[in-house]
């Protein structure tokens, strides 16, 4: 939407400092129209509410907030606003500027690597599962369990024999039915009333 007060928006986006002094006659000159007659005399006016005025939506769009408003000096002061993802972390590391950040973090030699070491650790882990007690390896060999394969993937299959699943059970199932869960909420009443009741004895108990 078409402002006439875009001109301000135009000026601002071409200064590279962060702050922009500006009194109320260079704004309508920068504009080429004379300001409302509520701005000569209400700060609110110029606030940063974006349902503020059409001017105030100006500025924020070009990345500015108005600061500083002085209506004696008939002038304020337009800082820009920095974007709360960028910079955050200024001045806590720097980046050499020989580094290529979109060149990725391993070669196909390491990832490669990476994956063997990957695949080595399981075999470790499989060969010590292996002498654990029978009754051990009983409780970990259900209908669930898989040899391990030779695409092994790092992030699939990590938790594999840390614990067993009755094939028979309905993961799919709400743990509790509407009338366990009704008398599950009610328990929890009477365990609050319970001690509501208590700490109310306590208090009267000289």
């Amino acid at each position: 939407m078409v402002s006439k007060y875009d001109g301000l928006g135009t000026y601002l986006r071409g200064q590279s400092g962060t702050e922009v002094p500006m009194t109320f006659a260079e704004i309508e000159r920068v504009t080429g129209t004379k300001l409302p007659e509520k701005s000569q005399h209400s700060r609110a006016w110029w606030s940063n509410n974006p349902s503020n005025s059409v001017l105030t939506r100006v500025w924020r769009d070009a990345g500015f907030e108005s600061a500083e408003v002085d209506m004696k000096g008939r002038k304020l002061v337009f800082r820009r606003v920095r974007n709360p993802l960028f910079g955050a972390m200024k001045g806590t590391f720097s980046v050499d500027p020989s580094w290529d950040l979109t060149k990725p973090t391993m070669s196909d030699e390491d990832l490669a690597e990476m994956e063997a070491n990957i695949h080595r650790t399981a075999d470790l882990i499989d060969a010590g599962a292996k002498g654990m007690s029978k009754e051990a390896r009983d409780c970990k060999q259900g209908p669930l369990r898989t040899e391990p394969s030779g695409d092994r993937h790092p992030l699939i299959g990590w938790m594999k024999d840390t614990f067993w699943i009755d094939p028979n059970w309905d993961l799919t199932k709400p743990a509790l039915d509407l009338d366990e869960l009704a008398q599950l909420f009610a328990n929890i009443e009477r365990t609050a009333d319970l001690i509501e009741a208590g700490l109310t004895r306590k208090k009267k108990t000289p």
